[in-house]
């Protein structure tokens, strides 16, 4: 069974919609009433927003541990030193934080966050002085192309529109030299009533999301999947990859076409490709 198959097959039973199948989201609100929401959602300290400091041993430490030291990710590195990194989706900073402090490696991190109220409300107030804490919108992010060696992001783009969605899966590839890790919950919020999220508003199989970034120039990053998911084993920061199966690795920078034309030969090695290159899975 060729790889890309036999990862997605190995995962698709957990986290996920129930029945897989299309958004269950009800409302798509605009930029502004997202905006409005995570205000109030860090204003009033609700959902566990409230947390200021990433757990040195915790889950998120884990996961980038594991991924600053993915073998399948050193070569796209090469020369970076420091490596620099954007957390898309940054909340108070704690990732960024936490990267200047304890990171495996030399790195330069930065956050971008769409609520004013948690920048604001940042425990580091130097990281916003700095220009390392920003508050934008994921698809208007203030840097230049090709700018960041890692762009992350944990828990956020489920948060997001279906709407929004292409223009911040635009913006995640265009500041990226080549590699994109995320975590993306599969399913909805223990916050969100089925009949209208309002927190898990996004809520897509994986292989939707693969055929979202695909059409930003990116493919699923095989080597870099394959060691996080089975291969983690970092004694300091363990983290469970069989329990946690949402997170996504992407090699970026390909063209749309290129990026299509990659992922329909995972997807499908002995099938021909058509005349635009993409293969028979429509985005929506």
């Amino acid at each position: 069974m060729p790889r890309y198959v036999a990862l997605l097959a190995l995962l698709t039973f957990v986290h996920r919609c129930d029945g897989g199948g299309p958004s269950i989201a009800a409302g798509e609100g605009g930029a502004e009433d997202q905006r409005n929401l995570y205000d109030q959602v860090y204003a009033s300290q609700v959902y566990g927003y409230a947390g200021h400091v990433v757990g040195d041993g915790g889950q998120e430490a884990g996961l980038m541990t594991n991924v600053l030291l993915c073998p399948a990710l050193w070569g796209s590195w090469e020369g970076a030193d420091p490596l620099h990194v954007l957390d898309a989706g940054a909340g108070r900073g704690a990732m960024v934080d936490w990267l200047r402090r304890r990171a495996p490696r030399s790195v330069e991190g930065f956050g971008v966050e769409l609520s004013g109220v948690a920048v604001d409300s940042s425990p580091w107030p130097e990281l916003k002085r700095e220009g390392r804490l920003v508050n934008s919108s994921l698809d208007a992010i203030p840097f230049p192309d090709r700018h960041f060696d890692l762009v992350w992001s944990t828990e956020v783009l489920e948060h997001i529109p279906d709407s929004a969605l292409p223009a911040v899966a635009k913006e995640l590839a265009r500041v990226a030299r080549h590699t994109v890790v995320m975590a993306i919950s599969l399913r909805l919020s223990c916050h969100d009533n089925p009949a209208r999220p309002h927190l898990h508003i996004a809520c897509h199989p994986r292989a939707w999301w693969d055929d979202l970034f695909s059409h930003a120039g990116c493919y699923p990053h095989l080597e870099a999947l394959g060691y996080l998911w089975r291969g983690a084993e970092e004694p300091e920061f363990p983290w469970r990859p069989f329990d946690e199966p949402w997170v996504f690795a992407y090699s970026c920078g390909h063209g749309r076409e290129a990026a299509r034309a990659e992922l329909a030969m995972m997807r499908h090695p002995s099938t021909p490709l058509g005349p635009s290159g993409s293969s028979s899975t429509q985005h929506r």
